[in-house]
């Protein structure tokens, strides 16, 4: 656990971490320091599908910008620890893993269009260029720049 803390604050300090990636790192971590596990109250559950529709239709249409883990709390109408358990249960990944497969969605799109790499990152939400970069080798194994030569030759 000790190690998950560590990680955590390392994630925290980085310039470049997203409201959205602390917040989700933080409450991760704090709640697997934890000794108690709680079940979900079935009255609790209800209604949690329309939500995190809500939330999951709320990135899709602003995954361009820095969105915040208190923000998409409140579009569920959720507290932000159970909007992330929750989230998890049904999605399969937080909503900071949801939101950048989003923007690598809508960069890749852009990239098959054949649009200039300098100005998709900005446009899909990432910092800078080299962020893109660091998630698209992570997903699709090479960096946008040898994906948009391989499609165009």
């Amino acid at each position: 656990m000790a190690r998950n803390a560590a990680k955590c604050l390392m994630a925290l300090s980085k310039p470049t971490c997203e409201r959205l990636c602390r917040d989700t790192v933080l409450l991760e971590t704090l709640g697997g320091l934890c000794d108690e596990t709680r079940e979900e109250a079935p009255a609790a559950m209800q209604g949690c599908d329309e939500r995190i529709s809500r939330v999951r239709d709320y990135i899709d249409a602003y995954h361009a910008q820095d969105i915040s883990l208190e923000q998409l709390a409140c579009v569920a109408d959720l507290s932000a620890p159970h909007l992330i358990s929750i989230f998890k249960k049904q999605v399969g990944s937080t909503p900071y893993a949801y939101l950048i497969a989003r923007r690598l969605s809508a960069a890749h799109t852009r990239l098959i269009k054949g649009e200039k790499l300098s100005s998709i990152a900005g446009d899909c939400g990432f910092y800078d260029q080299s962020h893109l970069n660091r998630h698209f080798i992570r997903v699709f194994g090479l960096s946008p720049a040898a994906y948009a030569r391989n499609i165009a030759s």
